[in-house]
Protein backbone atom coordinates (compact mmCIF):
# COMPACT_ATOMS: atom_id res chain seq x y z
CA UNK A 1 0.00 0.00 0.00
CA UNK A 2 1.56 3.23 -1.06
CA UNK A 3 0.10 6.81 1.38
CA UNK A 4 1.27 10.00 -0.33
CA UNK A 5 1.17 13.02 2.20
CA UNK A 6 1.49 16.67 1.59
CA UNK A 7 4.90 17.75 0.69
CA UNK A 8 6.56 18.15 3.82
CA UNK A 9 4.19 17.29 5.51
CA UNK A 10 5.75 13.38 5.94
CA UNK A 11 7.78 13.65 8.88
CA UNK A 12 8.40 13.05 12.55
CA UNK A 13 7.16 9.47 12.29
CA UNK A 14 8.39 6.46 12.85
CA UNK A 15 6.35 3.35 10.81
CA UNK A 16 7.42 -0.05 11.45
CA UNK A 17 5.83 -1.84 8.57
CA UNK A 18 5.23 -5.94 8.04
CA UNK A 19 3.57 -7.35 5.45
CA UNK A 20 2.07 -10.62 6.14
CA UNK A 21 4.07 -12.25 3.33
CA UNK A 22 2.93 -15.06 1.77
CA UNK A 23 0.29 -15.75 3.93
CA UNK A 24 -3.34 -16.58 3.23
CA UNK A 25 -5.66 -13.25 3.89
CA UNK A 26 -6.87 -12.88 7.00
CA UNK A 27 -10.44 -14.57 8.08
CA UNK A 28 -13.46 -12.03 8.73
CA UNK A 29 -13.58 -13.30 12.36
CA UNK A 30 -13.66 -17.32 12.02
CA UNK A 31 -14.25 -19.53 9.57
CA UNK A 32 -18.44 -19.67 8.74
CA UNK A 33 -20.26 -22.87 10.46
CA UNK A 34 -23.02 -23.49 8.71
CA UNK A 35 -25.84 -26.67 9.01
CA UNK A 36 -28.15 -27.50 6.40
CA UNK A 37 -31.30 -29.90 6.88
CA UNK A 38 -33.93 -31.18 4.67
CA UNK A 39 -35.93 -33.90 3.37
CA UNK A 40 -34.59 -37.09 1.59
CA UNK A 41 -34.45 -35.14 -1.90
CA UNK A 42 -34.83 -32.03 -0.95
CA UNK A 43 -31.77 -31.31 -2.78
CA UNK A 44 -29.62 -30.62 -0.16
CA UNK A 45 -26.60 -32.41 -1.91
CA UNK A 46 -26.87 -29.74 -4.69
CA UNK A 47 -26.61 -26.85 -2.64
CA UNK A 48 -23.91 -28.28 -0.56
CA UNK A 49 -21.47 -28.63 -3.38
CA UNK A 50 -22.62 -25.11 -4.39
CA UNK A 51 -21.79 -23.23 -1.21
CA UNK A 52 -18.76 -25.49 -0.79
CA UNK A 53 -17.52 -24.35 -4.34
CA UNK A 54 -18.62 -20.93 -3.32
CA UNK A 55 -17.18 -20.61 0.31
CA UNK A 56 -14.63 -23.54 0.14
CA UNK A 57 -16.04 -25.20 3.63
CA UNK A 58 -15.79 -28.76 4.67
CA UNK A 59 -18.45 -30.28 3.44
CA UNK A 60 -19.60 -33.09 6.15
CA UNK A 61 -22.07 -35.98 5.17
CA UNK A 62 -22.98 -38.04 7.86
CA UNK A 63 -24.79 -40.05 5.03
CA UNK A 64 -21.42 -40.16 3.36
CA UNK A 65 -19.38 -40.68 7.28
CA UNK A 66 -21.90 -44.18 7.58
CA UNK A 67 -21.26 -45.34 3.89
CA UNK A 68 -17.94 -45.16 4.26
CA UNK A 69 -17.76 -47.62 7.25
CA UNK A 70 -20.57 -49.69 5.64
CA UNK A 71 -18.13 -50.09 2.45
CA UNK A 72 -14.86 -50.61 5.10
CA UNK A 73 -17.22 -53.59 6.62
CA UNK A 74 -16.94 -52.10 10.06
CA UNK A 75 -18.81 -53.12 12.94
CA UNK A 76 -20.20 -49.31 13.57
CA UNK A 77 -20.76 -49.54 9.37
CA UNK A 78 -23.09 -53.35 9.78
CA UNK A 79 -24.86 -52.05 12.56
CA UNK A 80 -26.04 -48.56 10.50
CA UNK A 81 -26.46 -51.01 7.21
CA UNK A 82 -29.06 -52.38 8.94
CA UNK A 83 -30.72 -49.40 9.68
CA UNK A 84 -30.48 -47.88 6.45
CA UNK A 85 -31.96 -50.66 4.74
CA UNK A 86 -34.96 -50.62 6.47
CA UNK A 87 -35.39 -46.78 5.63
CA UNK A 88 -34.29 -45.89 9.79
CA UNK A 89 -32.19 -43.31 11.17
CA UNK A 90 -28.98 -44.66 12.50
CA UNK A 91 -29.05 -44.56 15.99
CA UNK A 92 -27.12 -41.28 17.57
CA UNK A 93 -24.46 -42.70 19.47
CA UNK A 94 -23.22 -44.36 15.93
CA UNK A 95 -22.61 -41.25 14.27
CA UNK A 96 -21.60 -38.90 17.10
CA UNK A 97 -18.56 -39.59 17.54
CA UNK A 98 -17.41 -39.77 14.08
CA UNK A 99 -18.83 -36.08 13.57
CA UNK A 100 -17.50 -34.28 16.72
CA UNK A 101 -14.04 -36.33 15.50
CA UNK A 102 -14.40 -34.72 11.80
CA UNK A 103 -15.09 -31.32 13.29
CA UNK A 104 -11.68 -31.37 15.73
CA UNK A 105 -9.71 -32.12 12.23
CA UNK A 106 -7.49 -29.46 11.01
CA UNK A 107 -8.43 -28.48 7.67
CA UNK A 108 -11.97 -28.12 9.43
CA UNK A 109 -10.63 -25.60 11.94
CA UNK A 110 -9.30 -23.75 9.15
CA UNK A 111 -11.71 -23.44 6.28
CA UNK A 112 -14.57 -23.92 8.29
CA UNK A 113 -17.68 -26.66 7.88
CA UNK A 114 -20.86 -27.58 6.17
CA UNK A 115 -22.87 -29.95 8.54
CA UNK A 116 -24.96 -31.86 5.84
CA UNK A 117 -27.54 -34.16 8.18
CA UNK A 118 -26.47 -33.31 11.27
CA UNK A 119 -27.89 -33.34 13.84
CA UNK A 120 -30.96 -35.15 13.16
CA UNK A 121 -32.34 -35.12 16.76
CA UNK A 122 -33.02 -33.59 19.98
CA UNK A 123 -30.06 -36.18 21.50
CA UNK A 124 -27.35 -35.22 18.37
CA UNK A 125 -28.11 -31.43 18.69
CA UNK A 126 -27.59 -31.30 22.33
CA UNK A 127 -24.42 -33.36 22.12
CA UNK A 128 -23.02 -30.31 20.10
CA UNK A 129 -24.90 -27.38 22.76
CA UNK A 130 -22.70 -29.42 25.54
CA UNK A 131 -19.55 -29.37 23.48
CA UNK A 132 -20.52 -25.60 22.45
CA UNK A 133 -20.37 -26.52 18.44
CA UNK A 134 -22.67 -24.24 17.41
CA UNK A 135 -23.18 -22.89 13.95
CA UNK A 136 -23.39 -19.37 12.13
CA UNK A 137 -26.59 -20.46 10.55
CA UNK A 138 -29.08 -23.14 10.33
CA UNK A 139 -30.49 -23.74 6.77
CA UNK A 140 -34.12 -25.49 6.06
CA UNK A 141 -35.13 -26.40 2.65
CA UNK A 142 -38.74 -27.07 2.39
CA UNK A 143 -40.38 -29.06 -0.07
CA UNK A 144 -43.56 -30.81 -0.50
CA UNK A 145 -44.37 -34.62 0.37
CA UNK A 146 -45.34 -35.20 -3.10
CA UNK A 147 -42.13 -33.98 -5.08
CA UNK A 148 -39.97 -35.53 -1.98
CA UNK A 149 -41.83 -38.72 -3.06
CA UNK A 150 -41.67 -38.41 -7.04
CA UNK A 151 -38.15 -37.39 -6.90
CA UNK A 152 -36.72 -40.23 -4.94
CA UNK A 153 -38.77 -43.06 -6.50
CA UNK A 154 -37.60 -41.71 -10.02
CA UNK A 155 -34.07 -41.10 -9.16
CA UNK A 156 -31.57 -44.13 -10.41
CA UNK A 157 -28.23 -44.18 -9.86
CA UNK A 158 -25.43 -45.10 -12.68
CA UNK A 159 -23.25 -47.71 -10.88
CA UNK A 160 -20.05 -46.95 -13.01
CA UNK A 161 -20.01 -43.11 -12.76
CA UNK A 162 -21.77 -42.32 -9.35
CA UNK A 163 -23.99 -40.24 -11.50
CA UNK A 164 -27.65 -39.74 -10.35
CA UNK A 165 -30.63 -39.70 -12.69
CA UNK A 166 -34.36 -38.81 -12.43
CA UNK A 167 -36.74 -41.09 -15.25
CA UNK A 168 -38.40 -38.42 -15.91
CA UNK A 169 -36.48 -34.77 -14.56
CA UNK A 170 -32.90 -35.97 -15.96
CA UNK A 171 -33.09 -39.58 -17.75
CA UNK A 172 -30.10 -40.96 -19.31
CA UNK A 173 -27.77 -39.61 -22.33
CA UNK A 174 -28.13 -42.74 -24.00
CA UNK A 175 -29.39 -46.45 -24.20
CA UNK A 176 -26.28 -48.01 -22.90
CA UNK A 177 -25.96 -46.11 -19.60
CA UNK A 178 -29.82 -46.47 -19.18
CA UNK A 179 -29.69 -50.07 -19.17
CA UNK A 180 -27.06 -50.50 -16.25
CA UNK A 181 -28.68 -47.52 -14.13
CA UNK A 182 -29.91 -49.26 -10.35
CA UNK A 183 -32.39 -48.34 -7.94
CA UNK A 184 -31.10 -47.65 -3.84
CA UNK A 185 -32.29 -49.83 -1.40
CA UNK A 186 -34.08 -47.20 0.10
CA UNK A 187 -35.40 -45.24 -2.65
CA UNK A 188 -38.54 -47.86 -2.53
CA UNK A 189 -42.04 -46.13 -2.36
CA UNK A 190 -42.69 -47.63 1.30
CA UNK A 191 -39.36 -46.71 2.17
CA UNK A 192 -39.27 -43.04 1.02
CA UNK A 193 -42.77 -42.75 3.03
CA UNK A 194 -41.07 -43.98 6.54
CA UNK A 195 -37.86 -41.66 5.96
CA UNK A 196 -40.32 -38.57 5.38
CA UNK A 197 -42.45 -39.36 8.80
CA UNK A 198 -38.80 -40.30 11.10
CA UNK A 199 -37.31 -36.94 9.32
CA UNK A 200 -40.57 -35.08 10.43
CA UNK A 201 -40.19 -36.03 14.10
CA UNK A 202 -36.67 -35.43 14.57
CA UNK A 203 -36.60 -32.37 12.68
CA UNK A 204 -39.27 -31.34 14.79
CA UNK A 205 -37.57 -31.92 17.90
CA UNK A 206 -34.21 -30.29 16.56
CA UNK A 207 -35.46 -27.29 15.21
CA UNK A 208 -35.73 -25.22 18.29
CA UNK A 209 -32.50 -25.51 19.47
CA UNK A 210 -31.78 -23.52 16.54
CA UNK A 211 -34.67 -21.19 16.71
CA UNK A 212 -32.63 -18.48 16.83
CA UNK A 213 -30.26 -18.96 13.81
CA UNK A 214 -33.04 -21.01 11.46
CA UNK A 215 -33.29 -20.20 7.80
CA UNK A 216 -36.56 -21.58 5.83
CA UNK A 217 -36.12 -21.67 1.89
CA UNK A 218 -38.52 -22.90 -0.39
CA UNK A 219 -36.71 -25.48 -1.89
CA UNK A 220 -39.25 -26.13 -4.65
CA UNK A 221 -37.58 -24.03 -7.03
CA UNK A 222 -34.97 -23.70 -9.71
CA UNK A 223 -31.51 -24.13 -8.09
CA UNK A 224 -30.14 -21.25 -8.69
CA UNK A 225 -32.50 -19.08 -7.54
CA UNK A 226 -32.04 -21.41 -4.22
CA UNK A 227 -28.35 -20.73 -4.02
CA UNK A 228 -28.65 -16.92 -4.19
CA UNK A 229 -31.01 -16.93 -1.46
CA UNK A 230 -28.82 -18.60 0.67
CA UNK A 231 -25.40 -16.98 -1.03
CA UNK A 232 -26.82 -13.81 0.50
CA UNK A 233 -27.94 -14.87 4.23
CA UNK A 234 -24.27 -16.21 4.28
CA UNK A 235 -22.77 -13.06 2.38
CA UNK A 236 -24.82 -11.27 5.61
CA UNK A 237 -22.78 -13.13 8.03
CA UNK A 238 -19.25 -12.52 6.84
CA UNK A 239 -19.92 -8.77 6.53
CA UNK A 240 -21.11 -8.86 9.83
CA UNK A 241 -18.55 -10.73 11.25
CA UNK A 242 -16.02 -8.67 9.55
CA UNK A 243 -17.48 -5.16 10.96
CA UNK A 244 -17.08 -6.94 14.25
CA UNK A 245 -13.63 -7.89 13.69
CA UNK A 246 -12.80 -4.20 12.64
CA UNK A 247 -14.50 -2.79 15.39
CA UNK A 248 -12.49 -4.59 17.65
CA UNK A 249 -9.14 -3.79 15.56
CA UNK A 250 -9.98 -0.06 16.13
CA UNK A 251 -10.72 -0.64 19.74
CA UNK A 252 -7.62 -3.50 20.66
CA UNK A 253 -4.02 -2.48 19.60
CA UNK A 254 -2.72 -5.47 17.25
CA UNK A 255 -0.75 -7.93 18.63
CA UNK A 256 3.20 -6.53 18.32
CA UNK A 257 4.79 -9.37 20.19
CA UNK A 258 6.69 -10.39 16.77
CA UNK A 259 10.06 -10.03 17.06
CA UNK A 260 11.67 -6.34 16.34
CA UNK A 261 13.95 -8.19 14.05
CA UNK A 262 10.48 -8.93 11.71
CA UNK A 263 9.75 -5.10 11.57
CA UNK A 264 10.78 -3.24 8.79
CA UNK A 265 11.42 0.26 10.13
CA UNK A 266 11.13 3.62 8.01
CA UNK A 267 12.31 6.46 9.87
CA UNK A 268 11.29 10.53 9.08
CA UNK A 269 12.25 13.71 10.81
CA UNK A 270 10.47 16.30 11.38
CA UNK A 271 11.91 19.80 10.18
CA UNK A 272 12.56 22.21 13.38
CA UNK A 273 9.45 24.27 12.45
CA UNK A 274 6.47 22.78 14.98
CA UNK A 275 3.55 22.65 12.94
CA UNK A 276 -0.40 24.08 14.54
CA UNK A 277 -2.36 21.76 16.69
CA UNK A 278 -4.95 22.28 13.62
CA UNK A 279 -2.08 20.26 11.19
CA UNK A 280 -0.89 17.86 13.64
CA UNK A 281 -4.23 16.10 14.36
CA UNK A 282 -4.97 15.77 10.45
CA UNK A 283 -2.05 14.09 10.23
CA UNK A 284 -2.27 11.58 12.73
CA UNK A 285 -6.44 11.41 11.52
CA UNK A 286 -4.62 10.73 7.93
CA UNK A 287 -2.47 7.79 9.25
CA UNK A 288 -4.60 6.22 11.21
CA UNK A 289 -7.30 6.14 8.24
CA UNK A 290 -4.52 4.66 5.66
CA UNK A 291 -4.06 2.10 8.15
CA UNK A 292 -7.51 1.25 8.47
CA UNK A 293 -7.59 0.49 5.02
CA UNK A 294 -4.32 -1.10 4.76
CA UNK A 295 -5.71 -3.92 7.27
CA UNK A 296 -9.28 -3.91 5.39
CA UNK A 297 -7.52 -4.70 2.05
CA UNK A 298 -6.30 -7.15 4.26
CA UNK A 299 -2.59 -6.93 2.22
CA UNK A 300 -0.42 -5.49 5.13
CA UNK A 301 -0.25 -4.95 8.97
CA UNK A 302 0.82 -2.22 10.25
CA UNK A 303 2.10 -0.81 13.60
CA UNK A 304 2.60 2.85 14.23
CA UNK A 305 4.38 4.39 16.78
CA UNK A 306 4.50 8.16 17.36
CA UNK A 307 6.90 9.56 19.50
CA UNK A 308 7.92 13.26 19.21
CA UNK A 309 6.84 14.72 22.54
CA UNK A 310 9.51 18.16 22.03
CA UNK A 311 6.84 19.28 19.23
CA UNK A 312 3.44 17.43 20.89
CA UNK A 313 3.45 18.30 24.11
CA UNK A 314 -0.14 17.40 24.07
CA UNK A 315 0.71 13.83 23.14
CA UNK A 316 1.75 11.26 25.03
CA UNK A 317 5.71 10.27 24.32
CA UNK A 318 3.94 6.96 22.43
CA UNK A 319 0.94 5.52 20.90
CA UNK A 320 0.08 2.70 19.04
CA UNK A 321 -2.41 1.59 16.48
Amino acid sequence: MIHTLPMGFWQGLLLPCRAAEGAAPARAEAPLKVMISGAPASGKGTQCRMIVEKYGLVHISTGDLLRAEVSSGTDIGKKAKEYMDSGMLVPDQVVTDMVVSRLSQPDVRERGWLLDGYPRSYAQAQSLESMKIRPDIFILLEVPDDNLIDRCVGRRLDPVTGKIYHVKNFPPENEEISARLTTRSDDTFEKVKSRLETYKQNSEAVIPTYSDLLNQIDGNRPVEVIFREIESMLQKICTNASEKKLAKTNGKPPDTTASKKEWRGIPTRLNNIPHSREIRKYFYDDVIQATKRAIEDKKTRLQIDINIPELNPEMEPSWSL
